[in-house]
């Protein structure tokens, strides 16, 4: 999980040493939201110990977080999109980046953000489906 490895993420990330340490101590999903049997260190970290997500709650946050990682990656997408759609352009990373440089010079920022609308209208609903089932599914495990 993303927060188990936080120390490794703060030494290569300096961005998350500004982030507060009582959100990179709380465990991801699973392990924040598990029965209160678990370690005192754990629930000592979560402001609810013991508590699990209700579907409505899964279905929001999986919609909430697809779409962030979606809209953070769309400018990349997009320049992706460009290079194969096109045959007579070949891949480098300098060119991927002279792409999105003149995208931003003739259209503006946003332009990089073009499409990325109908990308959420398909990646929104997957993934809270895909955020609850987990949940679900975890729970009626645990719980054999």
């Amino acid at each position: 999980s993303f927060f188990r490895c936080a120390p490794t993420v703060r030494l290569f990330f300096p961005f998350f040493s500004a982030l507060p340490s009582s959100i990179m101590a709380i465990g991801g999903p699973s392990e924040s939201l598990s029965s209160s049997s678990s370690s005192s260190s754990n629930s000592s970290s979560s402001p609810h110990p013991g508590r699990r997500l209700t579907p409505a709650e899964g279905l929001f946050a999986g919609g909430i977080a697809g779409g962030c990682a979606k809209t953070v990656i769309a400018p990349a997408d997009r320049v992706k999109i460009l290079y194969q759609v096109s045959p007579t352009r070949s891949y480098t990373l300098a060119g991927a980046w002279k792409t999105a440089g003149a995208i931003v010079k003739r259209d503006g920022v946003a332009d990089l953000w073009r499409g990325n609308g109908a990308n959420l209208a398909r990646v929104v609903p997957y993934s809270a489906v895909a955020f609850m089932s987990y949940e679900m599914y975890e729970r009626a495990l645990v719980d054999l």
